[in-house]
């Protein structure tokens, strides 16, 4: 993804006579429908290129997160539940550097190159605890009890993945212990204390021996983070192997993170991707000014699907450290589902530009996008909307609404990928291959530590 540029042109809003210049150095959060709205968020400055934006009845890529992923002089980690972006971008990535595919949900029946084991690493008691909070993303943000049987359930399957590491067992292990706990408590806790962190063995031999109404609620929320082992392909991809984000930065790379829309394997595409996102952030801790160089970006379709990390967090963070992130989801309610109303709301934030495109049906998004948009004084009426709801909800096709920090609203048009010269390029060099098998996935990316 990498460097973004200004919306090709600007249009004209009815009732208002000047709008904001193009975007020159957007961080951008975009808003567009597959009939029903979707968004990309990017919280890191650019510096330029067109925005990129594809329509049909099943997906509308918005923004520019296509071109920054074919041309990006960056390390990409992209997430999708459709194989059209790998299609078209993957071509250009791989002239960049290696590509590689994480499908742990099989889709079109690609085999995974890169492969991650959630266990890696969870002997450091950090590791463990962050790694139970990426795929625990899958609970769902709500009221104060959920809030705290999800607390609970970190707080144990962190202590069964420090175990599993501790003791050379397998995810089938943390598995089987959260299914049979009465069974699996003299085999935890002796692997328990072999921790650095002693507290670990009270923590999880409470969890062991409270009552059965308890332990019920905490393992009930645990299970869906660990739903992915009845899929066979997810256990393939995770049965060996850590991911060396060092290789991935250096050599920029790109890995394709797939995952199905029912979002099964959403906990395991999330620990991978909650694993280089911190990596990352290690490595910019050490480098000058404390920004990754060559930097990463986190192109995150669908996350709210199937990579639910921690993003009211992470948005905050993670753009001063040479981190772009993008995300796209269908709906400011998709949000709020996902992460909670005052997660949503910091994610929305923490965008410095956001892209809404026409189609959104629901009328608090309308409210909300047509107050940010501001007003104007009409000669005859006095204060109006600089763009009313239906006006937003009926942009045409290819338009956007453009609210930038600290700059008046524009509507500007997007490019479509497909247009693009390079990718026409790439598409005709691989008229005569099978596009059922692309040539830019090699059979080992080289990520795999």
């Amino acid at each position: 993804m990498g460097d973004a540029a200004p919306v090709s042109r600007v249009a004209a809003v009815p009732g208002r006579r000047a709008l904001a210049a193009p975007l020159a150095h957007p961080r951008q959060l975009v808003r567009g429908p597959d009939g029903a709205g979707r968004c990309a968020v990017g919280l890191q400055p650019d510096r330029g290129r067109d925005a990129a934006g594809r329509r049909s009845a099943h997906r509308q890529v918005g923004g520019d997160r296509r071109p920054h992923r074919g041309r990006s002089g960056r390390a990409v980690i992209a997430t999708s539940t459709r194989l059209d972006l790998l299609e078209i971008v993957g071509p250009l990535r791989s002239k960049q550097g290696p590509v590689g595919i994480f499908n742990p949900s099989g889709l079109g029946g690609i085999a995974s190159t890169v492969h991650f084991d959630p266990v890696v690493g969870c002997q450091h008691p950090s590791t463990a605890y962050a790694r139970a909070e990426d795929m625990l993303g899958t609970v769902s943000r709500g009221d104060s009890e959920r809030e705290y049987w999800a607390g609970q359930a970190r707080r144990v399957l962190s202590g069964l993945l420090h175990a599993a590491a501790l003791g050379g067992a397998s995810m089938e292990d943390v598995l089987a212990w959260v299914a049979a706990p009465d069974t699996a408590k003299a085999t935890v806790l002796g692997y328990l204390r072999r921790s650095p962190a002693p507290a670990y063995v009270a923590d999880v031999s409470q969890f062991l021996s409270t009552n059965d109404k308890t332990r019920s609620s905490i393992t009930s929320t645990i299970m869906p983070a660990l739903s992915w082992l009845t899929v066979d392909t997810a256990v393939a991809a995770a049965s060996v192997g850590d991911f060396d984000v060092d290789q991935l930065l250096a050599s920029r790379g790109t890995v394709f993170l797939l995952g199905a829309a029912d979002g099964q394997t959403a906990p395991l595409v999330a620990a991978l991707t909650g694993h280089i996102a911190r990596q990352a952030r290690q490595l910019a801790s050490v480098q000058p000014h404390g920004r990754l160089d060559p930097p990463l970006t986190l192109a995150l379709d669908e996350a709210a699907l199937i990579c639910p990390v921690p993003l009211d967090q992470w948005t905050a963070d993670m753009g001063g450290r040479g981190v772009t992130i993008h995300i796209a989801v269908q709906s400011r309610a998709q949000l709020e589902q996902r992460w909670g109303r005052e997660g949503a709301a910091a994610i929305l934030n923490n965008a410095g530009t956001v892209l809404v495109y026409g189609g959104t049906r629901d009328p608090h998004d309308l409210d909300a996008w047509t107050k940010l948009a501001g007003e104007r004084v009409d000669e005859d009426i006095g204060l109006v909307p600089v763009l009313s709801p239906a006006q937003i909800a009926q942009l045409p096709e290819r338009r956007v609404l453009i609210i930038r920090r600290a700059a008046p609203v524009a509507v500007g048009t997007v490019r479509m990928a497909w247009r693009r010269r390079d990718v026409r390029r790439a598409q005709r060099e691989r008229v005569n291959e099978a596009i059922a098998d692309p040539p830019v996935v090699s059979e080992e990316a080289g990520f795999d530590a």
